[in-house]
């Protein structure tokens, strides 16, 4: 479950998995490396975001707050219990987290609330294209 949203997070910061080549590869499938927004830096291992705290500062806060959103992690009564929210800049707009164990995975969890609303407003405004009156698409045309 934490590869996945691993793996989630890495895409929507911008990090792009590739093939080797020959003749650096010669298995079948190729193996793969990630590349991060089109740095020269190559690795086989994403940071581990679920789980380390320094790579969330380093890598989603920086991305959350130049988005125009403020983020904030609570820690709660009993220690080991943390909670983040993310708050849009000059919006109503709020993604309130729920408690983990850890102050990495309450980040991560509430960023994956973050993409998931995103990519569902994407799917709302690509539909709401085509439902407008007098945007429906042609029928392809016979000859």
């Amino acid at each position: 479950m934490n590869e996945e949203l691993k793996v989630k997070i890495a895409e929507w910061l911008g990090y792009k998995i590739h093939k080797y080549r020959k003749p650096v590869c010669e298995h079948i499938p190729r193996c793969t490396y990630w590349r991060y927004k089109g740095e020269d830096v190559l690795s086989n291992e994403l940071p581990d975001f679920p789980n380390d705290i320094k790579a969330c500062f380093e890598y989603i806060v920086p991305k959350l707050t130049g988005d125009g959103y403020s983020v904030s992690i609570h820690a709660g009564y009993f220690l080991g219990n943390f909670k983040c929210t993310i708050i849009k800049y000059d919006s109503d707009f709020i993604i309130e987290g729920t408690w983990y164990n850890e102050p990495a995975l309450a980040l991560c969890k509430a960023v994956e609330k973050l993409i998931d609303e995103q990519e569902a407003n994407a799917e709302r405004d690509r539909t709401a294209k085509f439902s407008t009156p007098g945007m429906e698409l042609m029928p392809d045309y016979k000859e």
